[in-house]
């Protein structure tokens, strides 16, 4: 499928980490350009505490000194949600899919958050599981629920809820699943997780997948997401969507709330591949590195993704001296 022509530079793939900001006000008010800022890498993220100068209005206090959550970075626990009123999250419906048209909506509920509460909180007497998402995830990577076999294996094996997997790693899983997809391959957490290792810091904080510099098939998403952070909503697991979200025995199939031991590894053994995915990698191996996973999102509803993919992976390939006919 691939023949060489010239040497290929070897380039270090720019690492998702990002430098680490001073701490903020502790406030769900927080302005539009903090909001813009990057998360910093979770390995090298200051646990520093928030401003004790800064004016905190009451929730934010509550959710800041809420016990049970010493071991979650400040800056996650604020600030808070904006879907406190049921008016925002159904504007939010009509401009994107929460839920997959392939299923019935009785499976979940799509609810706004309870005033007070922070992204990393647990179920906390609820009386039903549920999980949160970012609506970035709905909005800009074409995420919806319930989620498949990959993608609940990709948190279950990383040991993240779907809100601690920072949203430009998101990127990157739904970019391989496409690219897997199109290529009519079984995408697998094991085979995905070859290409990328985690640096969970000391305090819970959103983690990312770093990728790897010898091995890279994307290219890091280096989108800022707008004001994600206060973006998440409820979804609520009903009793009708059980076997979506749990297994046989009845443990879920991913973490649904904030977990404080993500998984740590720099590189993923390949002796736990299987002869499926030892194929799998063999074939994601020979196509052009570092294809721009923000152009493959572009694409993610294409009517022709096939013919725009591999549009892309043939101008990459000459960009650097392959020939590559997608065979």
């Amino acid at each position: 499928m691939l023949r060489r022509k010239v040497p290929l530079s070897e380039e270090v793939a720019a690492s998702p980490g990002m430098s680490s900001p001073s701490a903020y006000c502790a406030s769900s008010r927080c302005s539009e350009s903090d909001e813009e800022r990057d998360i910093p890498d979770s390995s090298n993220s200051l646990s520093s505490p928030v401003d004790s100068d800064c004016a905190v209005g009451a929730e934010e206090y509550a959710a800041l000194h809420r016990p049970g959550y010493d071991w979650v970075d400040p800056r996650v626990k604020l600030p808070l949600s904006r879907f406190t009123r049921s008016a925002e999250l159904a504007a939010l419906r009509k401009r994107a899919d929460i839920i997959a048209d392939t299923v019935d909506e009785r499976i979940v509920s799509v609810e706004r958050v309870r005033r007070g509460d922070s992204v990393c909180h647990g179920r906390e007497g609820h009386s039903h599981d549920f999980f949160y998402m970012y609506s970035t995830l709905v909005t800009d990577l074409h995420v919806c629920v319930p989620f498949d076999d990959f993608t609940m294996g990709v948190l279950r094996v990383l040991n993240v809820a779907p809100s601690q997997l920072h949203p430009n790693s998101w990127a990157a899983l739904q970019s391989f699943r496409l690219i897997c997809r199109v290529l009519h391959l079984k995408p697998s957490p094991q085979v995905f997780l070859q290409y990328y290792s985690t640096r969970p810091g000391e305090l819970a904080s959103w983690v990312s997948l770093v990728g790897q510099s010898h091995q890279c098939l994307l290219a890091a998403y280096t989108q800022s997401f707008k004001r994600f952070k206060t973006g998440f909503f409820k979804v609520i697991i009903r009793s009708a969507g059980a076997e979506y979200f749990y297994c046989d025995d009845g443990t879920p199939k991913f973490p649904f709330y904030w977990t404080n031991s993500p998984t740590t590894y720099r590189t993923w053994p390949r002796e736990s591949l299987t002869p499926e995915d030892r194929h799998t990698l063999s074939y994601l191996d020979q196509l052009p590195k570092k294809l721009s996973s923000k152009k493959i999102i572009g694409v993610f509803r294409s009517s022709h993704p096939r013919d725009e993919l591999f549009g892309m992976y043939v101008y990459l390939a000459e960009c650097q001296g392959y020939d590559f006919n997608g065979g």
